[in-house]
């Protein structure tokens, strides 16, 4: 996977941020914009025929909202990850996303090197993790949680 592309696809349905978004990560290597879509349930008929590493997600849109799209991509199975771009400051919102599986939440308005440094982190953990069929230290698994940084007695 070193030299793969990450496909993105990316869920925002307002037409001038879902513009932005898509020249944004068009311009960083490694990444190609494969899909857009202004609502959950079209980014659903998209996934059912694209295959995909990550979707930005947004999490208020009419109809099929980012939450419940996360929820159904991961009901599906999908080996997708996520990256919510929101507004919704909500615990219950962030938690849920958590609960999900969202690799990361950045709440709009944002500096774009902010999604630079999750899309660049994401990818160096899908390379890093995801391709690995055997963990060999539990080192390794605490930077996959994000873990690393905290303290915690082992003896």
């Amino acid at each position: 996977m070193a030299n793969r592309i990450t496909r993105v696809l990316i869920v925002e349905d307002d037409p001038l941020v879902l513009d932005l978004h898509k020249k944004f990560v068009s311009t960083m290597e490694g990444f190609q914009v494969v899909g857009t879509a202004s609502s959950g349930s079209l980014a659903l008929d998209f996934l059912e025929h694209n295959s995909v590493d990550c979707v930005l997600l947004d999490i208020f849109m009419p109809g099929i909202d980012g939450l419940v799209l996360l929820r159904k991509i991961r009901e599906l199975g999908a080996d997708i990850d996520a990256i919510i771009i929101s507004a919704a400051q909500e615990g219950d919102k962030v938690k849920e996303a958590l609960r999900l599986g969202a690799y990361g939440y950045i709440l709009k308005p944002f500096k774009f090197e902010r999604l630079r440094a999750s899309l660049c982190s994401l990818r160096k953990h899908q390379q890093d993790i995801r391709q690995q069929i055997f963990i060999d230290t539990q080192e390794q698994i605490d930077r996959s949680f994000g873990t690393m940084n905290h303290s915690i007695n082992t003896e």
